[in-house]
């Protein structure tokens, strides 16, 4: 897996501007697909960038040799200042902070801990509301739609930070939501026609929530991949994973 800055450490920069970087014509996404583009020509395209309030800006780089970042943090600066200085000013460097591979490391292991007990509370969920098998199906394909999005955004080589994470999360609580509804049908069906063989009434019941679930899945990939080509490159790998997991 590539790990990223918020799993191996890295420097966090922090900008101040004298006036605001947005206005009605440069947004906030505008700001940070510039200054993504300015940090890659600087070769520090592995980095995060967040616009905080109106005045300042985040920016998280891989570094992590303290001399280092402050030549890269000067050099930002002068980057900056081409950028958006007759809009927004002279830039200062507010702050700049080094994040050790061991912070780095308790993160990644806070996300795997966080997956691994949610997947328990949806086991533990399912199995009372429905039986204990339909739990265990539960997580099976959660485990199943996880597994797809991990191998293909590992082929990709993108980066798994914390925004990877949030799109895991969000692909588990579409993969239960669907899960839960084809549950709900096969309890239903098994009251409606009892001494009926489970197969045929579970084939039955994934049939009749075919449509509803098409159409969820349809809807939200539109939204998805107007949020990949239209969202900037900060939020490329979050809205791809999306779209890998949901479809």
């Amino acid at each position: 897996m590539n790990y990223g800055i918020d799993f191996t450490g890295g420097t966090l920069m922090k900008y101040g501007f004298e006036r605001s970087l947005t206005d009605s014509q440069h947004s906030t996404a505008d700001v940070v697909a510039q200054t993504w583009v300015m940090l890659d020509e600087y070769g520090l395209s592995k980095c995060q960038i967040q616009v905080s309030g109106t005045t300042e800006l985040l920016i998280r780089t891989a570094t992590q040799d303290e001399d280092t970042a402050a030549q890269q943090a000067e050099q930002v600066a002068g980057g900056l200042r081409e950028l958006f200085g007759d809009r927004a000013g002279t830039p200062k460097v507010l702050g700049r902070d080094l994040v050790g591979p061991v912070v780095g490391e308790r993160l990644r292991n806070t996300a795997l801990l966080a997956l691994i007990l949610g997947a328990i509370l949806i086991l533990i969920y399912i199995a009372i509301r429905y039986e204990f098998r339909f739990g265990v199906a539960g997580v099976v394909a959660i485990v199943h739609d996880v597994l797809i999005v991990v191998g293909v955004m590992s082929l990709l080589g993108a980066e798994l930070n914390s925004e990877f994470v949030a799109a895991i999360l969000t692909v588990i609580g579409y993969s239960i939501n669907d899960s839960v509804v084809i549950f709900d049908r096969i309890r239903e069906n098994m009251r409606l026609y009892r001494g009926g063989l489970f197969a045929e009434i579970a084939n039955t019941s994934l049939l009749q929530t075919m449509t509803r679930s098409i159409n969820t899945t349809v809807t939200t990939l539109f939204a998805l991949i107007a949020l990949f080509f239209f969202g900037g490159p900060a939020i490329h790998a979050f809205s791809l994973a999306l779209i890998v997991g949901i479809a």
